[in-house]
């Protein structure tokens, strides 16, 4: 199971964090995920971009200030294929064109 170490930081990249996994899990605790961006035709998830049907886990995680850019881009902060996403007090905020994707592919999150 991939694990980010505590207090790691996902900042300013000039691709998101992309994970494909399948079946397991992503877990990211006290890390941001900040100010990334992903540029095309269709990008998505400016912050986190999960396209497999397993679950990502954020714990004290804040994703914010990431961008997706071009025509029909989506889910800013966090875009996920497939699977869940499990938020503990784990704030999506300020991501453009959207938090997480429209409709949102994150319960819970707008």
């Amino acid at each position: 199971m991939p694990e980010l170490p505590h207090r790691a930081e996902l900042r300013d990249h000039a691709r998101s964090s992309r994970t494909d996994h399948e079946p397991g899990t992503v877990k990211l605790t006290d890390t941001p995920v900040a100010d990334n961006t992903t540029n095309g035709t269709n990008s998505r998830g400016g912050g986190i971009f999960d396209t497999g049907s397993g679950t990502v886990d954020l714990t004290h995680s804040l994703v914010t200030n990431n961008r997706a850019l071009g025509t029909g881009a989506d889910g800013g902060g966090i875009f996920k294929a497939s699977g869940t996403v499990t938020r503990i007090v784990s704030p999506v905020a300020r991501n453009q064109p959207n938090n997480c994707g429209n409709p949102s592919t994150v319960s819970g999150c707008s």
